[in-house]
């Protein structure tokens, strides 16, 4: 008989089968436990804050507005704004208390020359509702002699003339001499120096002759070689309550009353008196720095 036995022995240390039973994983779904809630400390009641912390807070948020801003914003805020408010105040007083104009033609040479920009004070002759003709206060009407600044009645074109007669006056035009009511104005021959501040190109074939118009002396030029029948002769024309005669005093070429009748004072913007500055257009725009801040009789 054999000392070994055939029946297998076993090891030592190796699980029983009820062990390894018990260590395989349940496949049933374990069911899962309820959280617990968590339970937090009670707050602090909040601290009510000092006026100092307010005005922090304050100016913290107004920061922030500040810096949310967009660009279209402050661009309004920082240019056009303070553009507006300007021209509210500037186009109004532009419109009822002064102005100044530029002169584009030479009807009015020599006394007023192509390039000078003329001031004109708009309180001569009373006070305006902006941007309007309705008078709110009347002090004073134009005169023979004043140099205004007016609208052609048929076109509503700008012009600057002379006044030579007001409502009541009769007025005449025999050979580019004027007549007010039947008596004719004075000339007095003036050399050709009267015209200095013309070019001596538009001197040429120009006569200068001093008109005096009530208490006005003036200078007036004529072109004898351009005159026209238009202008050199006038039948006798009254002139209508209200309204004005006026005329350029570069006579023999100027578009004015002789051409399309009067003016009513309505129409009159203001009286200019001075030459405010003026550039030489045939000179690249050269500044005539004698003729700044001139005064015009």
């Amino acid at each position: 008989m054999s000392d070994v036995d055939p029946t297998p022995q076993k090891p030592e240390n190796a699980p029983d089968a009820a062990q390894t039973e018990s260590a395989r994983p349940d496949p049933r779904p374990q069911a899962q436990q309820p959280a617990k809630p968590e339970v937090s400390a009670p707050s602090e009641p909040a601290r009510p804050r000092s006026r100092k912390e307010r005005r922090r807070a304050k100016k913290e948020a107004e920061r922030e507005k500040r810096a949310q801003r967009t660009i279209v914003g402050n661009l309004f805020h920082e240019w056009v704004k303070p553009l507006l408010i300007a021209l509210a105040i500037l186009l109004p007083v532009r419109s009822s208390i002064a102005d100044w104009y530029d002169v584009p033609t030479g009807s009015m040479k020599p006394t007023i020359i192509e390039g000078d920009r003329i001031w004109v004070n708009k309180l001569s002759y009373g006070f305006r509702v902006p941007f309007t003709r309705i008078w709110l206060a009347r002090w004073d009407t134009p005169e023979p002699g004043d140099i205004v600044v007016c609208h052609r009645p048929d076109t509503n074109e700008r012009l600057v003339k002379r006044v030579i007669a007001t409502g009541g006056d009769t007025v005449t035009i025999e050979n580019g001499i004027v007549f007010i009511n039947g008596e004719p104005l004075v000339y007095n021959r003036l050399e050709a120096s009267a015209g200095d501040a013309m070019p001596i190109k538009d001197r040429q074939g120009r006569v200068f002759s001093q008109e005096v118009l009530g208490e006005v002396e003036h200078v007036v030029m004529q072109t004898p070689m351009r005159a026209t029948s238009e202008l050199r002769r006038v039948a006798s024309t009254k002139v209508p309550e209200g309204e004005v005669w006026v005329m350029g005093d570069n006579r023999d070429e100027s578009q004015d009353s002789r051409s399309w009748g009067t003016v009513p004072i309505e129409a009159v913007v203001g009286q200019s008196g001075r030459v405010a500055i003026s550039f030489d257009r045939e000179k690249f725009l050269t500044p005539r720095f004698n003729r700044f801040f001139k005064a015009m009789e």
